[in-house]
Order: C-alpha cells, then sequence, then structure tokens
C-alpha cells in the first residue's frame, strides 16, 4: 500500500486538509508536529545535558577553588616580597654599620699615623734644634773661617732637617692615601 503525501508551502492548508480527509486504513501524520515532539525531546535532552556540564563544571570550580588559589597565590607572593625587602633592609642596615666602623677605624688610624708623625717630627726638631742651638751659641764666639764653618753645619742642619720633616710629611700622606683607599675597597 502506497502513502499519501500532502505537499506545499508552508501556510498552505497541509495540516488542516490532512485531518479533514478520512481515507479508511491510512493513519494521518502532521511531519510538523512530529519534528516539534523530536524537538521538544531534544531540547530537554540538551537542556539535561547542559545542566549536567554546568553541574560537572561547578564542582571542577569548586575543587579547584581558582578564587582561593589566586588569593592564596597573592598572599604568598606578598609575604615573599615583605621577606626580601626586610632582608634587604637588614643587608643595608649591615652594610652601613660596617663602613660607619670602617670609617671610624680608618679616621683613627689615620689620627694615630698622625699623631706619630708629629712625634717624630717634634723629636727631629728637638734633636737637630739644640744642636743648632749649640753651634749658634758656639757662632757667637767664632769669627772668619771658623765662623763660616758653623754657618755652613748649621744651614746643612736645617736642610737636612726640612728634609727629614719633608719626607715623614709624604710617608704621612701615603699612608693617609692607603687607609683611605683601603676604606673605598671596603
Amino acid at each position: 500500500k502506497e502513502n499519501v503525501v500532502l505537499t506545499g508551502m508552508p501556510g498552505s492548508g497541509k495540516s488542516t486538509v490532512g485531518k479533514l480527509i478520512n481515507i479508511d486504513g491510512y493513519t494521518f501524520i502532521d511531519t510538523d508536529a512530529e519534528i516539534e515532539k523530536i524537538n521538544a525531546a531534544l531540547k530537554a535532552e540538551l537542556q539535561a545535558l547542559n545542566n549536567s556540564v554546568k553541574e560537572l563544571l561547578n564542582g571542577v570550580y569548586a575543587a579547584f577553588d581558582l578564587e582561593g588559589l589566586v588569593a592564596s597565590a597573592k598572599k604568598a607572593a606578598a609575604e615573599l616580597k615583605a621577606k626580601a625587602e626586610a632582608e634587604i633592609a637588614a643587608l643595608v642596615a649591615e652594610a652601613e654599620a660596617k663602613i660607619v666602623a670602617l670609617r671610624a677605624i680608618a679616621e683613627a688610624q689615620i689620627e694615630a699615623l698622625k699623631a706619630a708623625t708629629a712625634a717624630e717630627i717634634a723629636a727631629l726638631i728637638a734633636e737637630f734644634g739644640s744642636r743648632i742651638a749649640e753651634l749658634e751659641a758656639q757662632l757667637k764666639n767664632a769669627s772668619g773661617e771658623a765662623a763660616e764653618a758653623i754657618r755652613a753645619e748649621i744651614a746643612a742642619l736645617q736642610a737636612e732637617l726640612a728634609a727629614r720633616i719633608a719626607a715623614l710629611e709624604a710617608a704621612l700622606d701615603e699612608g693617609i692615601l692607603a687607609l683611605q683607599a683601603e676604606l673605598e675597597r671596603q
């Protein structure tokens, strides 16, 4: 037995005519209604599937607690930053304290060097001064070539004193520069 099929444009009355025609042995099937039933069933299945996926994703999100992880990561980063800043501040403070201590030591060494040099210069002046004073006393009683010889000896002693003082001052300057260079290296 063959099927009877009604065709036509949408809204042309196929469903209305099909319901009105009652042919024995045939059952009227409205394909639009069948498609709507299938679509409704598919929609229900898709909605159920969508709900299942949402529930699954919510479970995954809850399991991972992304906001909690982000918050924990931010907190850990802040703690690490604070710890690093504190350690850096402590290192800077320690370095500054060492620099202050080294400067104090260097300044004390420079002052000691200056004092030692001044003491050596004072000793030289006293030594040479007493010898020159003796010669000047002799000069008062000398004349002629003897006076010239005493004057020459006094000039030689004064030149030697000046040279030795200059050498001590140069050694002092070198010592100060060496201490300053050592301080800069540290």
